[in-house]
């Protein structure tokens, strides 16, 4: 009787504990969804550290970007390593500021390279993120011309590179993906495939490199189409295999000749970004990977792992062709496997349809795999209930970019300048149109540079500011200066 009473008691008091947060954390999204942010920033930073979750911890991040504060603490990064249940938010934030910034508009400087290096060296567990991390760390060693140190750290994840590649075949109004070439059902031909515009066509084996993910660009002379690639995996055993896709376009793969997954979507996303689990059969098997894209250098990887995510090695590939088992779709007991990090956050969400931060993570986590009518379904009801509020109109404008929305795009950027104009990225939106600044009167503009240099709390915008008014003037001397600074 004490137990069940002393559990209930338990219950009760955690159910407490979150009802106070959430009490307490509504007093800074709340603000911060009203356009409030000087007063968000006030109120997450008297929480008492004691009180401080990871939720809290990246919160106080979130609305400091929000006030124009760039400048990241180390502090931040020691707190956050030494949180519990991290991958998730990692995964999710990615390319937020006081993570990896958005490396691959951005480049890397001295701040987020830091934390590439301190990031690789815990040793995360996830696969995922931890293959993640290893490819950024090589991508930011070729950054520095470091190409050895490129090769060093992408050769370090397990994916197939041994491949054959045939295409490109025609993908006419978007529809490469369901067309039925040649190479579905001839894994060789001693005769080359009519691609039709494109020519003759047949297997061929790419040169081999390091890179994990397939770069299709020696085939991007011809434009958007449909390519083919295909690999003999040797199993010693019948074996469960998680078979793990990133891509850049829609994409089918087969299994001995049987459809196992298709995405009929254009999307851009990261490695492992699609799951489906299968019973290898034992021996040779021909897998069989259909890309079709739109624009040009297609992309993409395919990892074989367990549960976890470990690679299983015992698996071979090979490009040579060979003779291969046929099965059936019930032989093979497929079965698609949903995002982990998308669910972790789609439960919370669920668990608590108020819960701003939850929505915002997700939303951020479907966006990493340009998964944008549903980060939209999220993002909806909350612009239906704050329909000014700037984070809010800002997430909406990374997903109708994605969605290819440009009117609606452009529309939602002149109401952010109109009904939110000093706000950092309002003022960003000026300074980026820069023949727009050029058309100003000197005065007009330098109070424009004025604004957004004192909006944030970046130094090289300020020099970057204050560059753009010599150049206006023609003051060579005083661009040298700046340049030297």
């Amino acid at each position: 009787m004490k137990k069940h009473l002393f559990s209930g008691f338990t219950a009760f008091a955690l159910f407490l504990s979150f009802e106070s947060f959430s009490q307490k954390a509504q007093q800074y999204w709340e603000p911060l969804l009203q356009n409030d942010r000087a007063n968000a920033l006030k109120a997450v930073e008297q929480l008492e550290a004691k009180e401080e979750s990871i939720e809290h911890l990246l919160a106080k991040e979130i609305i400091r970007f929000e006030n124009g504060r760039f400048q990241t603490t180390e502090a931040f990064m020691a707190k956050f390593n030494k949180m519990s249940e991290k991958d998730p938010y990692l995964y999710a934030l990615w390319n937020k500021s006081f993570f990896f910034q958005d490396y691959l508009l951005y480049g890397f400087n001295n701040r987020n390279s830091a934390v590439v290096d301190a990031s690789y060296n815990l040793g995360y567990k996830n696969a995922t993120i931890s293959s993640g991390l290893t490819y950024l760390k090589g991508v930011k060693e070729r950054t520095l011309n470091n190409f050895p140190g490129f090769e060093k750290y992408v050769g370090q994840i397990k994916a197939i590179r041994d491949w054959q590649f045939c295409g490109v075949f025609e993908n006419l109004n978007n529809s490469g993906i369901d067309a039925n070439y040649e190479p579905e059902t001839n894994p060789r031909s001693a005769t080359d495939f009519n691609a039709n515009s494109n020519g003759f066509l047949n297997w061929y084996k790419p040169a081999k490199n390091s890179e994990p993910w397939m770069i299709l660009t020696n085939q991007s002379e011809y434009g958007s189409g449909v390519h083919y690639a295909q690999t003999f995996v040797k199993a010693p055993n019948d074996q469960e295999v998680y078979i793990r896709v990133g891509c850049s376009a829609k994409f089918k793969i087969w299994i001995n000749d049987v459809l196992i997954f298709e995405n009929p979507k254009d999307l851009t996303t990261e490695l492992d970004a699609f799951i489906v689990k299968i019973k290898m059969p034992k021996g040779m098997n021909r897998l069989l990977f259909k890309l079709a894209e739109v624009g040009e250098d297609a992309s993409f990887i395919v990892r074989m792992t367990d549960k976890n995510g470990n690679y299983l090695d015992e698996l071979v590939c090979s490009s040579e062709y060979a003779d291969y088992n046929k099965s059936t779709t019930e032989q093979l007991e497929i079965e698609p496997v949903k995002n982990e990090f998308e669910e972790f956050f789609l439960k919370k969400y669920n668990d608590n349809k108020d819960d701003f931060f939850s929505a915002y993570c997700l939303i951020h986590t479907y966006l990493r795999n340009n998964k944008f009518e549903e980060a939209r379904d999220i993002l909806d009801p909350w612009l239906d209930a704050y329909p000014s509020s700037s984070v809010l109109r800002i997430l909406a404008i990374t997903v109708h970019a994605q969605d290819n929305n440009n009117n609606l795009v452009e529309e939602m950027k002149e109401n952010i300048k109109q009904d939110d104009p000093n706000y950092h990225m309002s003022l960003l939106m000026v300074f980026s149109d820069i023949e727009q600044l050029f058309r100003m009167s000197q005065e007009q503009m330098e109070k424009i540079l004025d604004d957004y240099a004192n909006s944030v709390d970046d130094k090289m915008i300020f020099h970057t500011t204050e560059m753009i008014k010599f150049i206006r003037l023609d003051d060579k001397k005083s661009m040298k200066k700046q340049l030297d600074k």
